[in-house]
């Protein structure tokens, strides 16, 4: 089966790991470099089941921020 033609139950992580919209930019980089990942699910405040947007890695190193 393909990209194209898989749906996302079958490609998605089902435990990704997630920040607070507050974090710092420093931190979330921290994570992903440790993490092994490229990619955080970005949360607000104590309701961690809802996501609010998505952070990659290229979204920090595009801000110059290390």
């Amino acid at each position: 089966e393909s990209l194209i033609t898989s749906s996302v139950k079958k490609i998605m992580t089902k435990n990704p790991i997630s920040v607070d919209k507050n974090m710092l930019a420093v931190k979330a980089l921290a994570i992903m470099s440790d993490k092994k990942i490229t990619s955080l699910c970005v949360h607000k405040g104590s309701n961690r089941g809802k996501t609010i947007g998505v952070l990659h890695i290229h979204n920090i190193l595009d801000g110059n921020i290390s």
